[in-house]
């Protein structure tokens, strides 16, 4: 239930927000959308999934942390962008403070 309405209140605030401007998304914008849709539902089940198994205290000191990890790692190699020293250092200060925060 609880996804229903994050999902319908984000859809109401991104159409109030496309009609302000008078534009709308072109059947173009439809397969990434339902893509990020479907991988979005398929993460919030499987996280889910992992707090009937895990306790909370580990599941999402994981998932937040292995999220910023994931994204990081995904931008190295789609969009080639350069992981130097700062870059990998102030990741690993927010995986740590991550885990920290999630971990109370």
């Amino acid at each position: 239930m609880l996804l229903t309405v994050w999902f319908t209140a984000a859809s109401l605030c991104c159409l109030i927000a496309l009609g302000s401007r008078r534009v709308w998304p072109g059947w173009g914008d439809y397969p990434p959308g339902l893509v990020l849709g479907t991988l979005n539902v398929l993460i919030n089940l499987l996280l889910l999934g992992a707090l009937e198994q895990l306790p909370g205290a580990i599941v999402f000191p994981v998932s937040s942390a292995g999220g910023v990890l994931l994204v990081t790692v995904s931008s190295a190699f789609l969009w080639r962008e350069r992981l130097g020293r700062v870059v990998l250092s102030g990741v690993a200060v927010s995986m740590l403070a991550l885990a920290l925060i999630n971990s109370k």
